[in-house]
């Protein structure tokens, strides 16, 4: 049985064997695997994707750490004593 409940002969099931899909980037149809949900792109643009979403991440940390630091420089050189100067009259 099936997840409806309904019964599969066995004798003339055939699975899905492979199915296309359009590219959302270039809008060529690619065929996958009748399997595959989530894919969308084809493979050069998926590369692409990939490429420029791990390049807008690592420039987000890059940022962050940046950031980071500088605030530790900035707490540094508020708790470095300051050296008073005192003027004499004369």
């Amino acid at each position: 049985m099936n997840r409806q409940g309904n019964k599969i002969d066995i004798n003339t099931y055939q699975p899905i064997g492979t199915k296309n899909i359009q590219c959302i980037d270039c809008g060529k149809e690619v065929e996958v695997d009748g399997i595959v949900k989530k894919q969308e792109r084809c493979k050069e643009c998926y590369k692409t994707h990939r490429n420029n979403y791990q390049k807008e991440l690592m420039r987000k940390k890059g940022r962050v750490v940046s950031s980071l630091i500088l605030k530790l420089k900035s707490l540094q050189a508020l708790s470095k004593p300051v050296k008073s100067r005192v003027v004499g009259i004369g």
